[in-house]
């Protein structure tokens, strides 16, 4: 097997060899006027190398290609091979597919090989319900409309192992489906789907890892229906039924439900969003292998509410198991409560915090009756500064198990930084446990990550005792340390290498998979690693012939559907002068796809499917220096081969700044309060005297200065307040305000002023003198006709 790799290897540097001549053919077959589709190839080597505790574990290498060729009148012909070396050879993902072929007014897709089949009907507007995907070795047919698709499809299920590089597995458990899904006018969304699950006996017995004992079935078949319908623009109803039978491994006297279902509302505004649903399902319900599902009733609420900058959310969540009341079975009821918050503070900070109570219960015939606790407060501020993004969180988990409580805290403070093409990340986490002993641990944590045009280089280190996953998930990582870097080049070869090191224990708690709906059953109950590193390396080199058709977000070709359209719009920016264009402003649809306006202000998303689409600005990417005025997301209606336009509006946020300083241009001292009129904004100046409002709109505001919070024998020269006027582009001058410093008064002087010539007395003292006689002085001034008496 290692001259096979060997001889894999040798291929790798003659292919890198022949990579100059290839560019050229390529070049070639795209400017060919007489070629016939456009396609790509990738061809790529791997290799991986991992070593624990001084001895070898995984030792893969191997060579994967993908060939895509579109043909324009019948479709996307893509297949991929993998195969695997490691101890005897393996096997990734190998498929070959054929997509959109036109065939009796439908597009048909046809797989072979590996796929994946997701057991999700429609959209679920749920959160506390998860749907797995079926991974098959088999064949799979759709059959697709606009509004419709069916599907058939069967094979076994597989698994994928591989630390690094994974590959695929052969589970004990074999599918066979049928399935259809659509849409029914008022955007009704349908779905249904027969499903037939069979494993052998000998396979069940020989493999109970992945058959819990109430789920040990030779066979079972379940007929599932979902519905999403709109009630109203902003309420809609969801309700998921099912009938299933299972066949035992052994027989039992336990009756077993058949029916399962789901159902509830779902309520969303922009300003408040509520869902709750009921949930019954049987032990019969999809027992596909490596997922726990099914064996759960109860109910579960959760609910948003915005209030401007202010967020609050919380759910709560009831369930229990063994609905079959099975005496060998264990039995839980779980029982959880979360709320939170999120607030947008002066001064771009933003804080956060959250509650979230667990309380489980357990029976078994082994363990008996054990009560579990968990109360969790979490508390998070963060702040961006000068491309800086700090973030401080302080936490405490109380738990209680069998009587044994334990509390956790710790405390948090990381900043990422960036700088042109540096990003540096720190963390430091003080964490102290109490049960029946104190621990102290910090936990250390850095990141560093360098951007040279084509040449990324990352590294990533932390170190300490991790007390938090240690108390709840029961997993200590102590060490960690990965250097990695990735290369492409402009003739589109790839390099990719990474190393890896770190001390690791785990252990698995098998409540925890009840409690947090685990998706995978772990075959070992406890894990450890002390010492543990390994080395990645894979090149890759593509060519092509001709651009590759787009593709949608469900991986569907783009052009084979006719019924598309253009949707597009303006932001305007609206000011006192009147309305222009806003450029550079990120627009995103519900989908998640996003583009950024022009100079002009116009944005467009091409190849749009028809329907309802939302449209709105992306808050995450809109300058600092703007403001949603109005709806932040607006609806439309695309229309097949039309252009739908919609009009967001945005308005300009400005800065006015200032400083206090005395005559001699000393900055006056520090907490001299400041306010902005009409809206009475309060501010303080800092050390140097300055101060400043932000995200201001336009407007005529007044800036003064509150006397009462001057210094002791300090005063305003002139007025102390004035008016600034707040325009788009027009920057406004920084604002002075002048202090002086009033002393105690002097003693009186006495000025003479004799033709033009000033002198000053000396002041008189407290000794007795003669008696003043009148007299009179005259000064003159610049007029010699004019004469000005004073009687002193």
């Amino acid at each position: 097997m290692m001259k096979r790799a060997q001889f894999c290897g040798c291929l790798m540097v003659l292919w890198l060899c022949c990579a100059e001549f290839a560019s050229a053919q390529q070049i070639v077959a795209s400017t060919n006027p007489d070629r016939k589709g456009t396609g790509s190839l990738s061809v790529s080597y791997q290799s991986y190398y991992r070593q624990v505790n001084g001895s070898s574990s995984n030792q893969v290498q191997g060579t994967a290609f993908t060939l895509k060729h579109f043909f324009p009148k019948s479709g996307l012909l893509t297949l991929h091979m993998e195969p695997l070396v490691e101890h005897g050879l393996g096997l990734g993902e190998n498929y070959v597919q054929w997509k959109g072929l036109p065939w009796k007014g439908r597009h048909w897709d046809f797989s072979g090989g590996d796929f994946r089949k997701s057991t999700a009907l429609v959209d679920v507007p749920f959160t506390n319900l998860s749907y797995p995907e079926l991974y098959l070795r088999g064949a799979k047919a759709t059959a697709r409309t606009d509004r419709w698709n069916y599907s058939v499809f069967g094979g076994v299920q597989s698994l994928s192992q591989g630390t690094r590089v994974p590959f695929r597995v052969m589970a004990p458990q074999s599918a066979l489906g049928l399935e259809a899904s659509g849409s029914l006018p008022r955007d009704v969304q349908v779905g249904f789907r027969v499903l037939r699950l069979a494993s052998s006996p000998d396979q069940i017995a020989g493999q109970k890892t992945f058959f819990p004992l109430n789920r040990q079935f030779v066979r079972s078949i379940s007929l599932n229906s979902q519905v999403r319908i709109p009630l109203m623009s902003s309420l809609e109803w969801f309700t998921e039924a099912g009938f299933s039978n299972a066949e035992a491994l052994s027989s039992t006297s336990v009756a077993r439900s058949p029916l399962s279902y789901t159902l509830g509302p779902a309520w969303n505004t922009a300003r408040f969003s509520l869902r709750a649903n009921y949930t019954q399902q049987p032990s019969s319900y999809l027992p596909v292998l490596g997922y726990y599902m099914g064996d759960r009733k109860g109910p579960h609420v959760e609910g948003l509410l915005h209030l401007g900058p202010f967020n609050l959310s919380g759910s709560w969540l009831q369930s229990r198991n063994n609905l079959e009341h099975n005496p060998a079975a264990p039995d839980f009821f779980n029982q959880q409560t979360s709320g939170g918050f999120n607030v947008r503070l002066p001064l771009d900070f933003s804080l956060s915090g959250s509650i979230s109570k667990i309380d489980l219960e357990s029976q078994s015939p082994d363990l008996g009756i054990r009560f579990n606790k968990n109360r969790q407060y979490q508390m998070m501020l963060s702040r961006p500064l000068y491309g800086h993004n700090l973030h401080t969180t302080i936490q405490q988990l109380d738990t209680q198990l069998s009587g044994s409580k334990q509390r956790l805290r710790f405390m948090e403070i990381e900043d990422n930084v960036s700088w042109k093409r540096l990003n540096v990340g720190g963390a430091v986490r003080w964490q102290s446990t109490n049960a029946d002993s104190r621990k102290d641990s910090l936990f250390l944590r850095a990141s560093l990550q360098v951007q040279l045009r084509k040449l990324n280089l990352y590294g990533y280190w932390e170190q300490g005792q991790d007390i938090a996953n240690e108390s709840l998930f029961a997993t200590n990582l102590s060490s960690t340390s990965v250097v990695g870097l990735s290369w492409d080049s402009p003739r589109k070869t790839s390099l990719r290498f990474e190393a890896y090191r770190n001390h690791l224990t785990s252990e698995v708690n098998p409540e925890s998979l009840f409690v947090l709906n685990s998706r995978g059953i772990t075959p070992e109950g406890i894990l450890h690693r002390t010492n543990d590193w390994s080395i990645y390396a894979r090149i890759s080199q593509e060519f092509d012939w001709g651009p590759m058709p787009a593709f949608d977000s469900y991986g569907q070709i783009r052009q084979e559907a006719p019924l598309l359209g253009t949707l597009a719009g303006y932001v305007k920016l609206i000011t006192m002068a009147g309305a222009r264009g806003a450029s550079h402003v990120w627009v995103i649809t519900n989908t998640g796809q996003s583009v950024s306006t022009d100079a002009e202000g116009y944005f467009q998303f091409l190849e749009v499917p028809q329907g309802t689409w939302k449209v709105g600005l992306d808050m995450d990417r809109l300058p600092a220096d703007l403001n949603p005025s109005g709806q932040q997301e607006l609806s439309a209606q695309v229309f097949p081969d039309q252009l739908t336009r919609v009009e967001l509006v945005v308005i300009p946020l400005q800065i006015v700044e200032g400083l206090l300083e005395d005559a001699g241009g000393n900055p006056a001292s520090e907490g001299i309060v400041v306010r902005l009129l009409p809206q009475n904004q309060l501010t303080t100046t800092d050390s140097a005297g300055r101060f400043g409002f932000y995200n201001l709109p336009e407007g005529d505001y007044m800036v003064e200065i509150v006397e009462n919070s001057l210094p002791e024998k300090a005063s305003l020269v002139g007025s102390s307040s004035i008016p600034v006027t707040v325009r788009y582009g027009i920057p406004s001058e920084p604002l002075r305000f002048h202090l002086q410093t009033v002393l105690s008064s002097p003693k009186p002087v006495r000025t003479v002023v004799i033709d033009q010539q000033q002198i000053t007395a000396p002041p008189t003292n407290n000794a007795p003198t003669a008696a003043k006689k009148d007299r009179r002085v005259i000064a003159r001034t610049t007029s010699q006709s004019r004469q000005k008496r004073i009687e002193q």
